[in-house]
């Protein structure tokens, strides 16, 4: 979906009001678009679910920061599985981002270093920190022997988290058992 910019002057009477413009990620292709655009709104319009997608299709590199919001809207993404990554899904978010309204099910990291959650990190950005708010982690397994973990983020300089979970967290060495660690 397309978002456009829409600018009115009001009078002294009137009140103005703040609306914000989302692009809808219905599938895999509008996913990859965020990958791309990485400072833009965006609201999820279904559960999205990565079963069978390679985790190249989807995870954010290195030098793709993401300052945007990512509002779920109430919906899923499921069945994550990061298979070589050593890091989460998102590598690095700088403030003023927002994750919002967000439920991420079935999360899974295997790698002998990992770093991070669904998130390896966050940063401030020009005194704007990085927000959470109702964003919920539920079936996290990650497979490692060090580093920063976390279910949804490993290493936060400095964000908000607001009314967040992370629940059924298991924490395993590379060779899923917990007497590896």
């Amino acid at each position: 979906s397309v978002g456009y910019s829409y600018e009115t002057r009001f009078d002294e009477t009137e009140k103005p009001i703040d609306v914000t413009m989302y692009y809808l990620i219905y599938d895999m292709t509008d996913w990859k678009y965020m990958r791309n655009n990485r400072s833009l709104n965006y609201m999820l319009a279904a559960d999205l679910d990565f079963k069978d997608v390679q985790d190249a299709d989807y995870v954010f590199g290195e030098n793709q920061v993401f300052t945007g919001i990512l509002n779920g809207n109430g919906h899923y993404l499921r069945n994550m599985n990061l298979e070589g990554s050593y890091h989460g899904v998102f590598y690095q978010v700088n403030g003023p981002a927002r994750f919002e309204n967000l439920f991420i099910e079935n999360f899974s990291r295997s790698y002998r270093y990992s770093y991070g959650g669904f998130i390896y990190r966050t940063f401030p950005s020009n005194n704007q920190s990085v927000t959470f708010d109702n964003v919920h982690v539920i079936g996290v397994r990650i497979a490692t022997t060090g580093g920063y973990v976390g279910g949804l983020v490993g290493d936060s300089s400095g964000g908000t988290f607001l009314n967040c979970s992370v629940t059924d967290f298991k924490l395993l060495g590379v060779h899923n058992s917990p007497s590896d660690i």
